[in-house]
C-alpha cells in the first residue's frame, strides 16, 4: 500500500516526536540517523517554508527514522482511499496521526513517546501509569488529551470510535468521510471513571 507524503503539520508533529524520542535513546541511532535527526528541521520551516517536492524528499528521511523507531511504517489517515484496508485496533491523534497494534493499551505503550508529544501528556507520569498496568486509567487520560480509540472490523464493514466531548466535532467530520456501512461514536463523560467500551454514549453516524 503506497503511503502518500503528508500534510505539513503532520510532517511537523512526526519530526518533533522524533527528536524527543532521540533525546532519551540516542543510542539507538547510528552515526547516519543521529545526523539525519540532527538536521531535522523546525516546525516553522516545514509548515510555513517547505515546498512539495522538498517535503517528499524530507519524508523519506523521516519514514526511515520512524520505522528505526518503532519497527512500523507511520500511518497518516483514516479517511482516505486506504482506509478501506484498515482492519483492528487504532489510535487516532491529533494531526491525522494513526497509529495500530495488537490492542489500544500496548499500542500506547509501543508508541508512548508519540502520544506524550502529540497529547502533551508527561511522560514521567504516562510512563508510571504504563507501569502499573492499569489499562483503563491509561486509555482513559488519552482519550481525554484528545486521542480517539479506534475499533475497525473489516469483515462487518464498521467502525467505533470513542472520544471525549472535545474531540466529537471532529471525530463526527472523520466517520462522515468514511466508507464503511456502519459508524458509530462513544462520546465518553470525563467527570465520570474510564471503564472500557462500555463507557461513552453510543452514536450512529450517517
Amino acid at each position: 500500500m503506497a503511503i502518500e507524503t503528508p500534510s505539513p503539520e503532520v510532517m511537523a508533529s512526526l519530526i518533533e516526536s522524533i527528536k524527543i524520542h532521540y533525546v532519551d535513546h540516542k543510542d539507538m541511532f547510528d552515526k547516519s540517523d543521529s545526523k539525519l535527526v540532527e538536521n531535522l528541521p523546525s516546525r516553522n520551516f516545514v509548515i510555513n517554508e517547505m515546498d512539495e517536492p522538498k517535503m517528499d524528499l524530507l519524508f523519506r528521511s523521516v519514514r526511515h527514522l520512524w520505522k528505526r523507531m518503532t519497527g512500523k511504517e507511520p500511518d497518516m489517515s483514516i479517511d482516505n482511499q486506504d482506509a478501506k484496508f484498515l482492519d483492528g485496533v487504532y489510535w487516532l491523534l491529533p494531526g491525522e496521526v494513526i497509529v495500530s497494534g495488537f490492542n489500544h493499551f500496548q499500542t500506547a505503550k509501543e508508541n508512548k513517546m508519540l502520544l506524550c508529544s502529540l497529547l502533551d501528556i508527561n511522560p514521567l507520569v504516562f510512563e508510571r501509569l504504563l507501569v502499573s498496568g492499569d489499562v483503563h486509567e491509561v486509555i482513559g487520560l488519552i482519550i481525554s488529551r484528545g486521542g480517539v480509540r479506534v475499533l475497525v472490523d473489516r469483515g462487518e464493514h464498521s467502525v467505533v470510535m470513542q472520544t471525549s466531548e472535545a474531540s466529537w466535532p471532529w471525530v463526527k467530520s472523520k466517520l462522515e468521510k468514511m466508507y464503511h456501512k456502519i459508524k458509530k461514536a462513544k462520546i465518553v463523560d470525563l467527570s465520570k471513571p474510564y471503564n472500557g467500551w462500555t463507557s461513552g454514549v453510543t452514536i450512529d453516524v450517517k
